[in-house]
């Protein structure tokens, strides 16, 4: 085995942990969109205007939706 059958198996091992670091985070987001989808039903929509959103607010903003979707 010379020095480019060596690099080339390095680079290929290093290529598919990050394959599999993706695939897993790929797999974490659509579970956290499964459990803010409910969350999101459960609120409701929101109104369209500007004061009623803060009336909309109160309340609904301290759950772990607001979390989950920013992690």
């Amino acid at each position: 085995m010379n020095l480019d059958q060596t690099s080339y198996y390095k680079s290929k091992a290093d290529e598919e942990q990050w394959l599999r670091v993706g695939g897993i985070a790929a797999i974490l987001l659509a579970l956290g969109y499964l459990v803010i989808f409910p969350l999101y039903f459960q609120v409701g929509a929101p109104p369209s205007d500007g004061h009623a959103w803060f009336k909309y607010l109160r309340g609904k903003t301290s759950g772990g939706q607001l979390w989950l979707s920013l992690f």
